[in-house]
């Protein structure tokens, strides 16, 4: 398989998991918004750093699909 074949389907591939992990940061943050105030400080607690994690991680997966669209353009 030629090289740019492989990274457009690496690019699709990242691409559908920063949609799951958007999707989900957001579903998370709705829960906060929501639910929050009757829910226990563990759950509160753990919820936030859910959020962070899923943020951090979306921003490492932008970072990575941004390297690979400048690397297709080199192609």
């Amino acid at each position: 398989m030629a090289k740019i074949d492989v990274t457009r389907e690496e690019l699709g591939y990242l691409k559908l998991w920063l949609g799951v992990v958007v999707v989900s940061d957001i579903s998370l943050i709705s829960w906060l918004v929501t639910r929050a105030g009757g829910a226990g400080i563990v759950s509160v607690v753990a919820a936030w750093a859910g959020v962070v994690v899923l943020g951090s991680i979306a921003v490492s997966l932008h970072i990575r699909i941004t390297e690979l669209i400048q690397e297709l353009e080199e192609l």
